[in-house]
């Protein structure tokens, strides 16, 4: 079954380069997860690729700031975030959003902006944060807002201390917004894993916050605040324009379906 259910999902993804699913009813929002782009670090995408991504998005649906994606405007939105904070955002990524006058969310470990040899994962050569001076002219920006992606980027529902766990969310929180001087209302869950603990800490300080990216997830104004689902934008357009579609959660649960039956 896992066979066949890669096999469908590829060529329904295939099949997104003539934009059909588009045309088919496509109205539930959507946010879109980045990592690097035009740099190094996890999932990196050329600038080329993102400017496309961005093309065809400002074309074909609404790019909101975050805030907005739980609301039912009557037409499909999408906002863009951007995990772990790397130092090519600064180059590659706030021009394209100029260049298009649209916002993106960029959530930033909160221990790169005390520590400058700090690497979450991997060997620090693939890892390259933006500076606080980047921040600092990067919180100026009409299109970027800065959130809040733990200090350390462990885990949370693997942390045990109840003390540890106020420091990687709250504790962070804090680090950025006094280091930038700016309030800091969301919150990106580091692997997109949380636990109810961990919910209720981000809550304390945060209106919104980000998981990881599962499939079969609407956004829909009952969708949690504090657990808002994503999509996996490092792909091709072609992909991307399946992947975003309601046809592919459709297809995505009821494969799922078929497959626990």
């Amino acid at each position: 079954m896992g066979q066949i259910k890669a096999w469908l999902r590829n060529r329904l993804r295939s099949m997104g380069r003539s934009s059909l699913f588009q045309r088919l009813p496509d109205h539930h929002n959507a946010v879109l997860m980045y990592h690097s782009v035009g740099g190094v670090g996890y999932g990196n995408i050329s600038q080329e690729m993102f400017r496309s991504h961005v093309r065809w998005l400002d074309q074909t649906y609404d790019i909101v700031d975050l805030p907005e994606i739980p609301e039912d405007s009557g037409s499909k939105q999408v906002a863009l975030t951007f995990d772990d904070g790397y130092h090519s955002f600064a180059d590659a990524v706030v021009p394209v959003l100029e260049e298009f006058s649209v916002p993106a969310t960029v959530f930033v470990i909160g221990k790169t902006l005390e520590d400058e040899s700090f690497v979450h994962d991997g060997p620090p050569e693939k890892r390259s944060y933006l500076t606080i001076e980047q921040l600092r002219d990067i919180k100026a920006s009409e299109f970027v807002t800065i959130g809040n992606h733990s200090h350390s980027h462990y885990s949370l529902p693997t942390i045990e201390s109840s003390e540890k766990l106020t420091t990687e969310i709250t504790g962070s929180k804090k680090l950025i917004e006094d280091r930038l001087n700016i309030c800091v209302d969301r919150f990106c869950y580091p692997y997109g894993n949380w636990s109810d603990h961990s919910r209720s800490v981000v809550g304390q300080g945060h209106e919104y916050a980000v998981e990881g990216i599962p499939v079969d997830a609407f956004v829909t104004p009952e969708t949690d605040p504090l657990a808002i689902p994503r999509v996996d934008a490092a792909v091709t357009l072609p992909t991307l324009q399946y992947d975003i579609s309601d046809t592919s959660t459709y297809l995505s649960r009821f494969t799922n379906i078929c497959s626990n039956a």
